[in-house]
C-alpha cells in the first residue's frame, strides 16, 4: 500500500497539459511584448541619432559659410557674385606651413597668395528623366595670381566650369542638405541676386534637409528650414548695424 501512496502523490504534483501550454503561451506572450518594446526603442535611437547627425551637419555648414563670408576679401579683379542657391567670391585665409618652407634653391619658384577663390553651389545628378539634388558643394582654387590679358576686363561672374549641374566625382560637401537658398541685402533690402564688385553688406542663408516643389518659397512650405543672416564686415556700409539685417 506505501508504494502505491507514493505514486500518487507524484502524479497529483505534476504539470498537466494544459498548464504546461498555459504557460508557454504566456511566456511567448511577455517575450513579443519585450521584442515590441525593444524594436520601437531601438527604432527611436536611430530616428534621435540620424536627427543629430543632420543638425550637426547644418551646423558645420552654416559655421563654415560664417567663416568663408567674414573673411571675404573685395578684390578689383574678382567680385562677389550670387544667385539664389550659389555664390563666388574671393576670401583672404592664414597660409599653409608648407608656404612659408623655402624652396632647395632658398626661393619658391612662384609666388603664394592668402586669397581663394570660394564657391558654394547645390550639386544635383540626372537618374534618367529626373534629376536629383546631391547636397551642397563647396569648391575653393587659390587666387589667380597672374594679371588677366586685358585688365580692363574685370571677372565678377560665376565661372561656368566650376557651376556644373552634374554631380561632382566626389561627395558633396553636404550631402544631407538638399535645400538652399541665399538673398542678398544692400541696405534697403533683399536681393535674389548680386553681382558686383563689392560684397553685400550681408547673406541670409537658409537650408533644409529636403528640397523644394518648383514655384516653392521657404515661407510657404511645411519642412524645417535654418536660417542665418552673416554680417560681412568688409562691405562699403560695415558701420550699419545689424539691426537691419534682422
Amino acid at each position: 500500500m506505501k508504494p502505491k501512496t507514493s505514486q500518487k502523490r507524484l502524479l497529483n504534483s505534476a504539470f498537466t497539459l494544459v498548464e504546461v501550454i498555459l504557460a508557454i503561451s504566456i511566456s511567448v506572450g511577455l517575450l513579443l511584448v519585450a521584442l515590441t518594446f525593444y524594436s520601437q526603442a531601438a527604432s527611436l535611437r536611430g530616428q534621435l541619432l540620424e536627427e543629430t547627425e543632420k543638425l550637426a551637419s547644418v551646423r558645420l555648414v552654416m559655421d563654415r559659410l560664417t567663416s568663408d563670408l567674414r573673411a571675404v576679401f573685395p578684390h578689383s579683379r574678382q567680385g562677389f557674385s550670387g544667385t539664389g542657391n550659389s555664390m563666388q567670391f574671393t576670401t583672404e585665409n592664414v597660409l599653409e606651413a608648407s608656404a612659408w618652407a623655402p624652396s632647395v634653391a632658398g626661393r619658391r619658384e612662384a609666388p603664394v597668395t592668402d586669397l581663394k577663390v570660394v564657391l558654394y553651389y547645390m550639386a544635383t545628378s540626372i537618374e534618367g528623366t529626373n534629376r536629383l539634388v546631391s547636397g551642397l558643394e563647396r569648391t575653393e582654387v587659390p587666387f589667380p595670381i597672374r594679371a588677366p590679358a586685358s585688365p580692363s576686363v574685370v571677372s565678377v561672374g560665376i565661372d561656368p566650369s566650376m557651376s556644373t549641374t552634374n554631380a561632382p566625382a566626389a561627395d558633396p560637401y553636404a550631402d544631407m542638405v538638399k535645400f538652399a537658398r541665399f538673398r542678398y541685402w544692400n541696405g534697403a533690402g533683399w536681393l535674389d541676386e548680386w553681382n558686383s564688385l563689392g560684397p553685400p553688406l550681408g547673406v541670409e542663408v537658409s537650408l533644409g534637409f529636403e528640397s523644394l516643389v518648383e514655384q516653392m518659397s521657404p515661407e510657404t512650405s511645411t519642412q524645417e528650414t535654418f536660417r542665418r543672416v552673416i554680417h560681412i564686415p568688409c562691405s562699403k556700409a560695415a558701420q550699419s548695424s545689424m539691426e537691419e539685417l534682422l
